[in-house]
C-alpha cells in the first residue's frame, strides 16, 4: 500500500494513503493536520496535558501517602511492597534502613512536585501554541524552565533520558531565542 505525504502550508499536513482514500472519499480533501492554533495538534496536547496533570495530582494526593505509609511498614510475605522488594532484588535489610527510606523520601520529594510542574509548563507552552504566539519570549522562559525541571528530574531519579531531554530544550531554547530575534525584526519591516 502507498502512503503519500503533502504538505500544504508551514503548519499544516496532509497524511493520506490508498485505503484512506477508497474509504473516506473523493481527491480533493484528505485530512488536514494542524499543527498551530485551534483545532490543531496543539490544542489537543494542550487538552490532554490538562487531563494527565489532574490524573497525576489525584495520583499523587493518594498514592503518595500510601507510599510513605510502605516504607516504614516492615513488609510481610504477602504484602505489595515484599512483592516491590522481591522483584528489584533489593535486600530486606537495605529497605529497612534509614539511609535507603530518606533517599526514597528525598526522591518523592523532588520527583512528586517537579513532575507536575514539568506538565504544567508543557500545558502553558502548547497553549501558546494553539494561540499561535510560537516565537515570543514567554516561549523561550518556558523551554529554559522546562529544559532546568527535566535537569532536576534526571538528577533525582537517575534518568539519562532525562538529562538528554534537557540537553535538547537547551538547544531548542536557542533556536527560539533566535526565531523571536527574526520574528521581531520580521514585525517591524514592512
Amino acid at each position: 500500500m502507498k502512503s503519500n505525504i503533502k504538505l500544504l502550508e508551514n503548519d499544516k499536513i496532509v497524511l493520506f494513503n490508498d485505503s484512506f482514500l477508497t474509504r473516506f472519499g473523493s481527491p480533493g480533501y484528505y485530512g488536514v493536520v494542524k499543527y498551530l492554533g485551534d483545532k490543531s495538534l496543539s490544542s489537543l496536547i494542550e487538552k490532554l496535558l490538562s487531563v494527565f496533570w489532574w490524573i497525576m495530582a489525584a495520583l499523587m494526593v493518594t498514592g503518595v501517602p500510601l507510599e510513605i505509609l510502605a516504607l516504614f511498614r516492615i513488609p510481610g510475605e504477602g504484602s505489595p511492597l515484599y512483592a516491590v522488594l522481591t522483584y528489584v532484588e533489593i535486600p530486606f535489610s537495605a529497605a529497612r534502613s534509614s539511609a535507603y527510606k530518606v533517599m526514597i523520601l528525598l526522591q518523592i520529594a523532588v520527583i512528586v512536585p517537579v513532575t507536575l510542574i514539568l506538565i504544567r509548563k508543557l500545558r502553558d507552552l502548547f497553549r501558546n501554541f494553539r494561540l499561535n504566539l510560537v516565537f515570543r519570549s514567554e516561549n523561550i522562559t518556558l523551554l529554559g524552565q522546562l529544559a532546568l525541571l527535566f535537569l532536576l528530574l534526571s538528577a533525582a531519579s537517575l534518568n539519562i533520558l532525562s538529562l538528554i531531554l534537557s540537553i535538547v530544550l537547551l538547544v531548542l531554547t536557542e533556536i527560539f531565542k533566535r526565531g523571536a530575534a527574526l520574528q521581531e525584526e520580521n514585525d517591524w519591516t514592512v
